[in-house]
């Protein structure tokens, strides 16, 4: 494949189109953002984030930003989590249940919604989807719930969220704070995703003239759910041919590093915080000296010295506030690899799992009532 022009297969169409679209698709929600969406956050109840799969990582690397913003700690718990031992999860005090789901139709998604209301007394209810006709859109007419649609174009097709993902993120950061300097920062994000698309060619190319069947995603405090989010497209899009693998920096020498062999590709998100830098620039060092990882690759906001082995593209990002702002383009190049290593190994990339074994919304799953 000539990845200056790379010919996208038939199969692989859907998804092609939904990466390359997003930071057209980034615009246009920052464009539609609506600031009294925000009108429920600000009264005081818990606030949990759900969802299932890539959803439930929506919540994983969005909650700790809002925290901060909202000096109170926002939970991330899956929808699987809260269905099948809701005991754990829900208590009966006023909250406000942030549901993300590309469908809607998870048979988890509306589960999870039911059993809020059938176990808390003062509860509301926002939905962030991506299909006006799925289940939760269905069931928004009600006074306690918002529904807010992402774009058409991001329900995607495919079978890996992609454009979905990062629409409901975007969507979510933007609830947690909203602020002019954020969509400020977004804005810029954007542009830079387009100047990422027109140059990543040479980089990706240059990491698939390696021989790997292993890859280790690795990021800290905002961006270890965005390697867990990564790590999950790269099993999902090889068919499980690729064993990914993902973990923070400083995690990673506790055991999983064993996973490294001769045809295992790390791929480092670094932080801008110039603290946590140092501890990431030691485990990479560690890895280039001990020579057995086929290639380390580092996506940075700026260029940054590096051992000479190591692959760093830099996304030009580096003049945001927070890591969290550092997600979108990273993912994009993290979905650009995944997409040609799969294509790569003739995978029907938009159907990598065409025995029905995984689905595009989840099958198989007999929701049962609870009593308490």
């Amino acid at each position: 494949m000539n990845f200056l022009n790379p010919e996208i297969p038939k199969g692989a169409s859907h998804t092609h189109r939904e990466i390359i679209q997003q930071p057209a698709l980034w615009q246009q929600v920052l464009d539609s953002f609506n600031r009294q969406s925000r009108s429920k956050i600000t009264e005081a109840r818990r606030i949990i984030i759900t969802g299932a799969g890539s959803s439930s990582f929506v919540g994983l690397c969005t909650a700790p930003y809002w925290s901060r913003k909202a000096s109170f700690p926002i939970e991330a718990i899956s929808t699987t989590d809260l269905v099948a031992v809701p005991y754990l999860h829900f208590r009966d005090e006023p909250t406000l249940l942030v549901s993300i789901a590309r469908s809607g139709d998870s048979p988890e998604s509306m589960a999870a919604v039911k059993l809020a209301e059938q176990l808390i007394t003062d509860i509301k209810h926002i939905f962030i989807t991506c299909n006006p006709e799925g289940g939760l859109a269905r069931y928004s007419d009600k006074s306690n719930i918002e529904l807010i649609l992402m774009p058409e174009e991001a329900n995607d097709q495919g079978f890996a969220m992609t454009s979905s993902f990062t629409t409901m993120m975007l969507t979510v950061l933007l609830m947690s704070d909203g602020s002019e300097q954020m969509i400020k920062a977004l804005r810029d994000i954007s542009r830079n995703g387009q100047k990422l698309l027109s140059d990543y060619s040479a980089q990706v190319a240059q990491i698939l003239t390696t021989d790997f069947d292993r890859i280790v995603f690795l990021g800290d405090g905002d961006l270890t759910a965005l390697a867990r989010e990564a790590a999950l497209k790269m099993l999902e899009l090889s068919s499980g041919k690729v064993v990914s693998v993902y973990d923070s920096l400083l995690g990673f020498r506790h055991g999983p590093k064993a996973v490294i062999n001769n045809q295992t590709i790390i791929v480092v998100f670094l932080s801008n915080n110039l603290y946590t830098r140092q501890y990431q620039i030691d485990l990479i060092n560690e890895i280039a000296q001990d020579n057995e990882a086929a290639a380390i690759v580092v996506l940075s906001s700026e260029q940054v010295e590096l051992p000479n082995e190591v692959i760093n593209y830099s996304t030009d990002d580096h003049d945001v506030p927070e890591d969290i702002y550092l997600i979108f383009n990273y993912l994009l190049y993290a979905q650009l690899l995944t997409l040609h290593k799969s294509i790569q190994l003739q995978i029907d990339t938009d159907n990598p799992m065409p025995s029905g074994t995984i689905n595009r919304v989840v099958k198989g799953v007999t929701v049962y009532e609870y009593c308490q």
